[in-house]
């Protein structure tokens, strides 16, 4: 629906307001389902490691935090280089930011 959405409204010349309405439904879905799902990942690995016997805990507990924070930052840094590269790069819808909004929007979330 977003896409369609976006598609429909690319060339109507929305200003900057407009296009901060309309991406508030977006944005309060990504809060509420980051707020879902990093409880879930927590409490699944603390019950994992409870469950565990033995001199391996530590170990295994390094690895998988290990995995976890990389994982989470590759995440966060595609999510964040992914659409700034498409918006810098794209012809057709052009909101040309000052250096300070840009590094505003990198750092918002």
């Amino acid at each position: 629906m977003g896409i369609a959405l976006g598609a429909a409204l690319r060339g109507t010349g929305l200003n900057r307001e407009q296009i901060r309405y309309l991406s508030l439904p977006g944005k309060l879905f990504l809060r509420a389902l980051h707020m879902l799902v990093l409880p879930v990942i927590v409490s699944s690995i603390v019950c994992g490691f409870a469950g565990l016997k033995g001199a391996s805990k530590g170990k295994l507990l390094t690895k998988t935090m290990a995995f976890y924070l990389t994982s989470s930052m590759l995440a966060a840094l595609t999510g964040k280089w992914i659409p700034l590269l498409h918006k810098n790069n794209s012809k057709r819808f052009q909101i040309k930011p000052t250096n300070r909004e840009c590094v505003k929007d990198l750092f918002e979330h």
